[in-house]
């Protein structure tokens, strides 16, 4: 997985490391998706959809996605980790 901008933050395997319950009651450590879901957990971007519960097979709609995408550019941090560039690598600046 990576965001936008490549943050060496993000991260870079699906299964999340050690053992133990995952960051959810529905998310176990070898869940396809756990290390990503792990990340977004700890950076503030989830709290999941209870205190316990994440709903991994849930589908996502556009609103909820865009929410995610702008609370993370709106975190200082993750906009000095990972800059986003205003126009397109290679075009006409």
């Amino acid at each position: 997985m990576s965001a936008v901008g490549g943050s060496s933050s993000t991260p870079t395997s699906t299964a999340c490391a050690g053992v133990g319950a995952g960051p959810f009651s529905d998310v176990p450590r070898d869940h396809p998706r756990c290390r990503a879901i792990e990340w977004m957990k700890q950076v503030g971007l989830t709290a999941g959809w209870t205190t316990s519960s994440f709903l991994p097979d849930v589908a996502a709609t556009r609103d909820l996605v865009t929410t995610v995408f702008y609370d993370y550019q709106s975190q200082p941090v993750a906009l000095a980790a990972a800059p986003v560039a205003a126009t397109a690598p290679g075009a006409p600046t």
